[in-house]
């Protein structure tokens, strides 16, 4: 206010501060070397400053990044905390528990075999021993053409053949399922009356084979070995390895006798 007219500054910035944040996690086990995630929920979404500020009260047992990652670095408990960026002091914790692993004795499958068709899905269950692993399991398919298995034990069958999905813990336990997928060479038939049809096989199939005919009038079966009798529509059921195929067969007139 003088005659050098000396001045100075400063920047005011009005912002919509952070109302509430909250975690995905309140409390978390994590194995000692293994990582977990945080995800800050921030309210407003519009808030000015829409990130969290990650800290960990003892980085000697877990560390967080500033994304929300956790790192298990020995095992104990710590306080893991998001803290708005604005002065608002709203802010959210989760309760950090480090272990050491344990790892899995043995594994077991509830199935030692299961039979599909091409197109069929089975969940394979399975049990750890001891019930207090830390291990996770992976799944392979030795023959993904035949049948293929997800992260969570789902088979999808494919094709015809046999292959086997192995269930491995992580630390080295193994078990296998055999999956055997069957197809009948047809589904549909149609076959003039009194002749006979050798057509029918069950691809893949490793045990014996039981024919059947709904209406035993139309048609007859023996080994795969259809016979017609008389114009009419009717099934022939293969059963193997507990499952039922089924082929509609079709006994039409035949023209040379009309």
């Amino acid at each position: 206010d003088d005659e050098y007219g000396a001045y100075a500054t400063c920047e005011i910035r009005v912002i919509r501060e952070v109302t509430s944040i909250r975690l995905n996690h309140s409390a978390i086990t994590i194995i000692k070397g293994q990582t977990a995630s945080l995800n800050a929920d921030i309210k407003p979404s519009n808030a000015t400053y829409n990130e969290a500020i990650f800290s960990s009260d003892d980085e000697s047992i877990a560390v967080v990044d500033e994304d929300g990652t956790i790192t298990a670095i020995t095992p104990g408990t710590t306080w893991v905390w998001a803290k708005a960026k604005d002065n608002s002091g709203k802010y959210a914790r989760c309760h950090v528990t480090v272990i050491d692993p344990i790892p899995a004795t043995g594994i077991t499958v509830s199935d030692k075999q299961i039979v599909l068709i091409p197109g069929e899905k089975k969940q394979l269950n399975f049990t750890m021993k001891p019930t207090t692993t830390t291990d996770s399991v992976t799944w392979t398919a030795g023959e993904e053409a035949i049948a293929t298995v997800d992260g969570s034990g789902l088979v999808t069958a494919h094709r015809v053949g046999t292959t086997t999905v192995t269930a491995m813990t992580t630390s080295g336990k193994t078990t296998q399922v055999e999956v055997i997928v069957l197809g009948l060479s047809r589904t549909k038939l149609e076959i003039p009356v009194y002749t006979q049809y050798a057509t029918l096989t069950v691809d893949g199939a490793t045990g014996r084979v039981r024919w059947d005919v709904e209406d035993t009038t139309i048609c007859e079966v023996n080994n795969g070995v259809i016979t017609a009798r008389k114009v009419g529509t009717t099934y022939v059921t293969a059963t193997v390895n507990g499952r039922k195929l089924r082929c509609k067969v079709t006994v039409k007139p035949n023209k040379r006798n009309k």
